[in-house]
């Protein structure tokens, strides 16, 4: 190679490398870590300056209880990574990122211990490590982990009904930036373009600096704002600015922004924060609800994550993908999470257009907080608020989940404050599968749109026949406003039948909700046969609840198909054959689901027909060739809404 040419590749890749760490740096830490259990709790003594020889390599994310002879482990365990740290660090904001450990954690640098984080496994927590590693040398990192069963935790103690997967179940990253480094920016957006940034530094910078910031459409890569701010010294900032005739987000149209803000020092780039946006707005309207002004009602299926036996908890990205493209081909617009998920869930399900309540892991009991209880539920709303604040795809945060029992109103009161103060733009839920029972006692009165698990003729009530009287007395209790069921649907074997009988029972439960337009939505549980410490069926990494439409490693049942046809918003009314042409008539839904579709296209012999907007209940004709044998309807996202074979 020419002298000259290697001399200026060597610049240039030595300035982008300078350019890089002049900004910030995101290092993961996933790969091969020394793992070994701790069962008689000795390992304090020597394990946080290095694990025993004879410890075992495992691949973060990981969970021990997938591991042979450690599937029903709940106790002590420990993990050990060494880290390098160069000495072109000193002097920069140096911070792990643990993005979920299940669940007790202690983390120790060389020896000493540095950070803890209790009675919460599924959040994103930070340590700082500036003043605890060695520069220009390997550094030890030690984590130990404990997921025994909690009564001062959430989920707590055998309360929960998915997996007890210990170990540090995702992503662990370093952070290494410039000083003032920022922690986060909240984005707050309106649907006419307004826009506002929170902006908060992780310390009180010591010199005066700007921000720059730049917004970018995700599609078409255009910068439709820039600006330059002083920021003096200040910890925390509010930035407001308008982008006219914004693009909104819709499930069907998922318009993404992205947001880069940078603290700049005497006219350098210090820290570089990145982050993505949307405008959304979903209003309550007396008994409906609205999505950017729009009446909708909605279908969706809830997924249980960790419950392919492989991986548990801590499944990879290419199987989570798969996962959520089959909630994409089932019609999937909504859904909700038992618990706080992995910040790559909800990137996709941004991109993808579902939208999303993502839940504390309360769920049955405690039926009263302590003190002590209530402050850890405030610890877990404060960091999944934090974390996941700009996501688009969440429209509701939720408090709990179906705790039974005589509680006190005034701990739910408490909370949605809580949440309200730190996110004042989304809905607060508290869910419910007592509502017929508890009546103007429901707790989920208190939130913005009451709930209902509507089990009735299987965990509920003596029969389905029931459903409308219950009904009734749903209706006299909430009054003007919408409800939402949150959950239904059929456990084998606690219930017979099988998935025959699945099916069954969503014709049935389907046709009852659709005598009631107060009925705003309806999440089918589940998507899949999920693993359980209180399974029926199974052992070990293989004992499981079988409720779902497809199985633990994604297989199909009949019912995924029959609910994929539920949820399709279009229906066939009519398909004749005159003069030579296939007239088919279709009619956008005016029942569950109903929403607008607009931008959806009927695909046949690799051409495409476009759709015209429709509103719930309004019908169109298309023709197609005689000669058609098959068409399918997609959305303008991509995805197929249902295919129809055309029998001569």
């Amino acid at each position: 190679m020419n002298k000259r040419i290697t001399i200026l590749l060597f610049f240039m890749i030595s300035f982008s490398f300078s350019t890089l760490l002049a900004e910030r740096t995101l290092k993961s830490l996933n790969g091969e870590w020394l793992f070994c259990v701790d069962s008689l709790n000795q390992g304090a003594k020597g394990y946080p300056k290095g694990l025993p020889s004879n410890a075992t390599k495992v691949q973060v994310p990981h969970t021990w209880n997938i591991m042979e002879g450690l599937e029903d482990y709940k106790g002590l365990a420990w993990y050990e990574y060494t880290l390098p740290i160069p000495d072109t660090y000193k002097g920069k904001d140096l911070r792990l990122k643990f993005h979920a450990i299940y669940r007790d954690a202690v983390i120790y640098m060389n020896g000493e211990k540095i950070g803890e984080h209790f009675s919460s496994g599924y959040t994103i927590f930070y340590v700082k490590i500036a003043d605890a590693v060695r520069y220009g040398k390997d550094n030890k990192l030690v984590v130990s982990v404990s997921n025994e069963y909690s009564g001062k935790a959430i989920p707590f103690e055998k309360s929960f009904d998915w997996a007890n997967d210990g170990g540090i179940i995702r992503n662990v990253d370093l952070i290494v930036a410039e000083k003032p480094a920022i922690r986060y920016v909240h984005v707050n957006t309106q649907n006419t373009g307004n826009v506002k940034l929170d902006i908060n530094l992780w310390e009180k910078p010591q010199k005066e600096f700007e921000y720059k910031i730049q917004v970018k459409e995700r599609t078409s890569g255009k910068e439709v704002f820039s600006v330059s701010e002083k920021a003096g010294n200040k910890q925390l900032t509010a930035i407001s600015f308008s982008i006219p005739n914004p693009a909104l987000w819709h499930f069907d149209h998922p318009d993404l922004y992205d947001l880069q803000v940078s603290t700049v020092v005497n006219g350098k780039t210090a820290d570089t924060y990145t982050t993505h946006f949307g405008f959304k707005e979903i209003k309550v309207d007396g008994e409906k609800m609205l999505l950017n002004g729009d009446p909708v009602r909605l279908i969706g299926v809830e997924w249980m994550p960790g419950s392919n036996p492989q991986y548990g908890m801590a499944e990879p990205r290419d199987f989570i993908d798969g996962i959520l493209n089959d909630m994409k081909d089932v019609n999937c617009v909504i859904t909700r999470f038992h618990w706080q998920q992995d910040e790559y869930i909800l990137d996709k399900m941004d991109e993808m257009g579902i939208l999303v309540q993502e839940e504390i892991p309360w769920w049955q009991q405690p039926g009263n907080l302590t003190p002590e209880t209530q402050k850890i539920i405030e610890n877990q709303l404060s960091e999944m608020i934090e974390t996941h604040y700009n996501h688009p795809c969440i429209f509701s945060w939720g408090i709990s989940n179906e705790v039974n029992g005589n509680t006190t109103p005034q701990q739910y009161v408490d909370l949605i404050r809580y949440a309200q103060n730190l996110d004042p733009t989304r809905h607060i839920q508290v869910v419910s599968n007592r509502m017929p029972f508890r009546k103007e006692k429901d707790e989920s009165l208190l939130g913005s749109i009451p709930t209902w698990n509507e089990y009735i003729g299987t965990w509920h009530g003596k029969s389905r026949d029931e459903l409308g009287h219950y009904f009734q007395i749903v209706k006299e209790t909430v009054g003007n406003r919408p409800i939402m069921i949150t959950e239904h649907g059929l456990c084998e074997p606690a219930f017979t039948g099988g998935d025959a009988r699945r099916i069954e029972e969503m014709h049935f439960h389907l046709r009852e909700w659709n005598k009631y337009d107060w009925v705003v939505g309806a999440i089918y549980f589940s998507l899949n046969d999920y693993r359980t410490h209180m399974g029926e069926e199974g052992a070990g990494k293989y004992k499981r609840r079988t409720h779902g439409i497809s199985g633990m490693n994604r297989e199909r049942k009949p019912s995924f198909y029959t609910l994929k046809e539920l949820s399709s918003p279009i229906e066939i009314l009519n398909i004749q054959t005159v003069d030579g042409k296939n007239k088919i008539s279709l009619k956008n839904r005016n029942a569950l689901p109903s929403y607008t579709v607009d931008g959806y296209k009927v695909v046949y012999e690799n051409k495409i027909l476009p759709l015209p907007l429709l509103r719930p209940g309004e019908i169109t004709e298309i023709e197609l060739p005689e000669d058609t044998k098959q068409f399918s309807i997609e959305r303008p996202t991509g995805y197929n809404v249902l295919t129809h074979k055309i029998y001569k």
